[in-house]
């Protein structure tokens, strides 16, 4: 419940919340005195704090002992095309390929189809953009310049996973590169546009919906798993990634049976 009313002798009541952020924020490496009200002390309170550039990685990754490589992508930001480039240089001798797109709540469109191109053929249509009025769709394809890689890849999705996430695991399921596992996606396929009203509040209006190359739109439905597995209790108290764990037990499956192609069928087909 801390109000943040000053910053460096600046006042923030009337400003914008974008404004606001912008004199606590800017320029990195310099310090900022914010004034702060703080329900039960009776004083303002003045903290100076030192402003940094803040780098959050957005891709971790590991290898696994049956050849199986994992990719852990937490948002799709400027520089995570960047970060899954060098964790894919570093799995490059896996078959097998596990990516975790739980909670992700998306971003960058664009970071998710150079992503994408590392995956699918040069030149597939990954996702169209459709606009409200007559402008016309935007059609976004892999641009692919360098090695595809043909992993055999598990996706990890959960009822936190958005947008450009969405994106990614339904153009590998779609395009039959990958088997989606865990629970149905959020379901957010729109595009919005955030506009500034008189009295310094915002409003979002939708401009856009995104479709598969095939002109399915998920918004509000998420995506439903081919494979749907839940927590169970201990699994918490234990910190046990019942998830993961189970995506690598689904690819020791196709790796122990020597299956060729990794598909919802093929796997029904062997645990018959």
């Amino acid at each position: 419940w801390d109000l943040i009313i000053k910053a460096n002798d600046i006042s923030l009541e009337w400003l914008s919340l974008i404004d606001a952020v912008n004199n606590i924020k800017w320029p990195a490496w310099t310090k900022v005195i914010l004034e702060i009200i703080r329900q039960w002390e009776e004083n303002i309170i003045k903290k100076e704090v030192v402003r940094e550039k803040i780098k959050i990685p957005s891709v971790d990754y590991e290898k696994f002992d049956n050849n199986t490589g994992y990719i852990s992508i937490n948002m799709f930001w400027d520089e995570t095309s960047l970060e899954f480039e060098k964790a894919i240089n570093e799995l490059k001798d896996t078959d097998w390929l596990i990516i975790d797109l739980r909670d992700n709540w998306g971003w960058y469109l664009i970071s998710a189809v150079e992503i994408l191109s590392s995956l699918v053929e040069k030149w597939e249509v990954l996702v169209v953009t459709k606009y409200s009025d007559d402008k016309a769709n935007e059609v976004y394809n892999s641009i692919n310049e360098w090695q595809i890689y043909k992993w055999k890849i598990v996706v990890l999705i959960n009822e936190n996973s958005a947008s450009a996430s969405e994106i990614t695991a339904w153009a590998l399921k779609e395009y039959q590169k990958a088997i989606i596992v865990w629970k149905k996606s959020y379901g957010k396929w729109s595009v919005q546009e955030p506009f500034e009203l008189w009295d310094w509040s915002m409003v979002k209006l939708t401009v856009a919906k995104w479709f598969t190359p095939k002109w399915v739109n998920i918004d509000q439905d998420g995506i439903i798993p081919d494979i749907e597995i839940s927590f169970k209790d201990e699994d918490y108290k234990n910190a046990y990634d019942r998830q993961k764990e189970e995506a690598k037990k689904i690819l020791d499956t196709f790796i122990n049976k020597k299956a060729l192609n990794l598909t919802i069928d093929s796997y029904k087909e062997i645990n018959k």
